[in-house]
């Protein structure tokens, strides 16, 4: 998976109920205080732990506070 031109690693995801089936895989559809939402092919996942190539295994609201992660935006 790519966030720009970076490599990153997903560690732990959750599912979630969430009703937006209207978004292309990989955008994300909302940022929470414990991570952030991504539209899958058949559902949702909450993103928990993220990687960057390189770098240390962080928290998903870490991640955000860090990048330039907004909401609708597609990763590769």
């Amino acid at each position: 998976t790519f966030f720009g031109d970076t490599r990153i690693k997903i560690w732990e995801t959750r599912v979630v109920n969430f009703d937006n089936q209207q978004d292309s895989p990989g955008t994300v559809i909302e940022l929470t205080q414990e991570g952030f939402l991504v539209s899958c092919g058949s559902g949702t996942l909450k993103i928990m732990f993220i990687q960057k190539a390189g770098g240390r295994k962080v928290s998903a609201s870490e991640y955000v506070r860090a990048s330039n992660l907004e909401l609708g935006y597609e990763f590769k």
